[in-house]
This record gives structure tokens, sequence and C-alpha cells, in this order.
């Protein structure tokens, strides 16, 4: 077998099953990156007059990669072996290290530091929504006492599951 090829699909194989697998996961991989060049080109447009109004297109461009988790690692200097180590490591580094690049941008106190910060409320006021709703449609009263350990978190189980874990990070 090619050593070249990725790691999933020498460990799926060529059989049928292995091929659904991996055909499912790229597509729904297409369509995740889909939505979010769509929310990016979508948000993007709706802020440009104001951006360009303000001479800051470049820092509203970054507001709205940071609030997406797509911030560009390499731009900010991160190595690729220190990239390799988080991704083995961490879940979702990208999205940790964009979350961390928005609060960046809301204290920088400008045009696009504002629009950062709605981003930030927005996400928050959302999130704890969904949160809400899962946790009640389970059956379960939701946990919205940051001291406590199960802060955002429903009963799977034997387990508590917590959700929004960048948003919890950053608060």
């Amino acid at each position: 077998m090619d050593e070249r090829q990725p790691l999933l699909p020498r460990l799926l194989g060529q059989s049928a099953v292995g091929r659904g697998v991996l055909g499912g996961m790229q597509r729904f991989q297409a369509s995740f990156d889909y939505m979010g060049d769509m929310a990016r080109f979508n948000w993007g447009a709706a802020v440009l007059p104001t951006a360009k109004r303000s001479n800051m297109v470049r820092q509203m461009a970054d507001v709205i990669n940071h609030a997406t988790g797509s911030a560009d690692t390499t731009a900010m200097g991160i190595g690729v072996a220190q990239r390799a180590t988080e991704n083995f490591m961490f879940f979702a580094p990208q999205y940790l290290r964009s979350a961390f690049a928005l609060v960046g941008d809301i204290a920088k106190g400008n045009i696009a530091g504002q629009e950062a910060f709605r981003a930030l409320a927005s996400l928050s006021v959302v999130g704890t929504m969904m949160y809400t709703k899962v946790a009640q449609t389970l059956g379960q009263e939701p946990e919205l006492d940051p001291a406590s350990g199960n802060f955002m978190t429903v009963r799977i189980g034997n387990d508590r599951v917590g959700v929004g874990a960048v948003r919890l990070g950053i608060a």
C-alpha cells in the first residue's frame, strides 16, 4: 500500500464499506466547508461598506475568519511543528486559537473590535439558547451556574457531556 496515501483511507481499506464511510465523511467535510465559506462570504459582503469607509477591510476580514474558526495559523507565525503537535494533542486547535484571536480583536477597540464583540456576544447567546433547548429536550434542568463543575453539561448515561468548550475556555 502506498505510504503517501492519507492515513484514513489506509485504515479503512478498499472494501465497499470502507469506501462508503470515507465517501460519506468527505461529503460531510465538503458541506461543512461550503457552509463556512458561505457564512464568511455573506458576512463579508454585509460589513464591506463599513470596512471600506473606515479603511479596515483587512482587520474586518480577520474578525470574520476568527469568528468562524478559520484563522490563518501560518500567517500568525505558528510553525509546522507546533501546528502538528497541537493537532495531535488538542481537538480543533485552529478553532480554539481563532476564538482567542477574536477576544484579541475585541481588545483593539476599533470598529473591527466592535464587530468582534457583536460576534462573540451572538455566539454566546445562541450557544446558550441551543444548550438550554438540548437539556430541556433530554428532560434535564440546564446547568447555567458558571461556578458549577457541571456548567453547560448534560447527562448522557453515567457521563456528563459539555458543549461549547471554546466559549467556556474564553469565559
